[in-house]
């Protein structure tokens, strides 16, 4: 037989295997324990053929061997004592995306540097504590080594071709010399050591900085605001985030909830960074349960409770409302109210995001949804998010994640204008007072970045609403930050779009 066929049959029983194993775990994926989980089946073990079909199908996967030579994508995570023979990754001359994710990796494959077409390179979850220079990756622009136990992070040994950096969750104490990154549009740094980071050497490309949870770092305001693309920052749980004691939501039990189906995970409706939702009721409400990620990059969840709590008495109605939280031991133990585990939130049935998160390919810019975007839809969610976010600066609080996927928007039943509501705060947390203007102009631009999406998907704008969304786009994404106007004056000037009474 030849290599050409012999590759035909090994791909076919790496489908074969994996298709097994696709079918156990989409039917024994993990619940949540307890109350949570709902009156659902015992969780069922697999069976002796279900585990030799896993370690069959890891084991295809995994050998290199049984994947051509002219392959441009490589998954290779979770491969463990199967990954072997690392050296032979430099025959895929053609690979552009590369995961090594998960593998125990003790040091970084040398046969890597070698790859002159890698574009994306994830080597998530090994225990990589130093990174060689890799300038040989002249086309890389996105690198993720989160969860790897680097301890410092020296830039110099990137190439400047790098537009998304993923450092989450190290033991990084400081980060120097990124300056030289002059395309890096991604930088994520939250779950670290980090005490110094000094914004006046990062890139002035960066638009998305993710630095939560570094407890003894400072951050100087002013430095941000001559970083002209910066236009989404989380900072929860750094030194300088400490807001005084907002509004407490209501405690909620997980047996209190009735979720659509099952359980939680089988009423779930979607995943972001932070969290998984699902829907149900509780206390005679449609609500959504947010489940929050053991670890976001986003920020942290008493951080995002806390919040919540904050808007619940400040923000108006075009703001997803929150109705209470769930703590780990229902909110009745000494100490637990530190430690919550979902929150509930008003549910708007029927409604679905207006934008799709970013790509690989769009680094930090969402994508455009599937369904026509209508000119009353456009229209009503540049006042009412202009509105809402008017309220959530005004209460001191950074969304730090203001994208089309983050606005929910449900059509009305009556034939007027859709129901549209800022949701997701899960990269949000409480702005010093030194901080606000300059965060308010922050979140200025990254709305004035919406407002430029919006003006793209529209399909059948008007030329009213056409000229002021340009605008406003004007003003919102002017370079220097300090003469961006404020969500008060966009507010006020995006009100002309609002449909006349009657």
């Amino acid at each position: 037989m030849s290599g050409r066929g012999r590759r035909g049959v090994q791909g076919l029983l790496i489908v074969s295997a994996a298709l097994v194993v696709m079918s156990y775990f989409a039917f024994a994926r993990e619940r949540p324990s307890g109350a949570s989980r709902g009156a659902g089946l015992p969780l069922r073990q697999p069976s002796k053929a279900e585990i030799e079909a896993s370690e069959l199908a890891s084991a295809q996967r995994c050998n290199l061997h049984n994947h051509p030579s002219e392959s441009t994508t490589l998954k290779l995570s979770n491969c463990g004592a199967h990954l072997k023979n690392m050296d032979y990754l430099s025959k895929f001359k053609a690979l552009r995306h590369l995961d090594l994710g998960n593998n125990d990796l003790k040091e970084f494959p040398a046969a890597v540097a070698s790859l002159p077409l890698l574009e994306v390179l994830f080597l998530q979850g090994n225990q990589i504590r130093l990174v060689p220079p890799l300038h040989a990756l002249k086309k890389l622009r996105i690198l993720g080594l989160r969860g790897c136990r680097i301890p410092w992070l020296n830039g110099s040994v990137f190439p400047g071709s790098l537009e998304a950096l993923i450092l989450t969750d190290n033991a990084i104490e400081r980060a120097l010399n990124l300056s030289h990154l002059q395309k890096l549009r991604k930088l994520m740094l939250s779950h670290n050591e980090l005490s110094l980071l000094d914004a006046a050497e990062l890139p002035r490309s960066v638009e998305l900085l993710r630095v939560a949870n570094n407890r003894r770092l400072r951050l100087d305001f002013d430095e941000l605001a001559r970083m002209p693309s910066l236009a989404w920052v989380a900072l929860s749980g750094t030194a300088d985030v400490r807001g005084e004691k907002s509004i407490e939501l209501k405690s909620v039990r997980w047996q209190d909830v009735q979720f659509d189906n099952v359980g939680f995970e089988e009423s779930v409706l979607g995943a972001g960074a932070s969290g998984s939702v699902a829907g149900g009721t509780w206390d005679g409400k449609d609500v959504v349960v947010k489940k929050f990620k053991a670890m976001s990059s986003d920020g942290l969840p008493q951080e995002e409770v806390s919040v919540l709590g904050k808007l619940a008495g400040e923000a108006g109605d075009e703001v997803v409302r929150p109705l209470g939280v769930i703590y780990r031991d229902g909110g009745d133990g000494n100490g637990a109210r530190r430690s919550p585990e979902a929150v509930v939130l008003e549910r708007l049935r029927g409604a679905q995001p207006l934008g799709v998160p970013p790509s690989l390919e769009t680094v930090v810019r969402n994508r455009q949804p599937e369904f026509r975007v209508r000119d009353d839809l456009v229209r009503t969610t540049a006042v009412r998010v202009s509105r809402a976010l008017r309220h959530v600066h005004a209460a001191g609080v950074a969304h730090g994640d203001l994208y089309a996927h983050n606005i929910l928007w449900a059509p009305s039943l009556s034939g007027g204008d859709p129901t549209v509501k800022l949701s997701d705060f899960g990269a949000a947390w409480r702005v010093p007072p030194g901080g606000a203007a300059v965060m308010e102009a922050v979140e200025v631009l990254s709305f004035g970045h919406l407002l430029e999406d919006l003006v793209r998907w529209c399909f059948d704008c008007s030329t009213a609403t056409h000229n002021a969304l340009v605008a406003a786009v004007r003003q919102a994404t002017r370079p220097d930050s300090k003469q961006r106007p404020t969500f008060a004056q966009l507010a006020e000037e995006l009100s002309v779009l609002s449909r006349p009474p009657g």
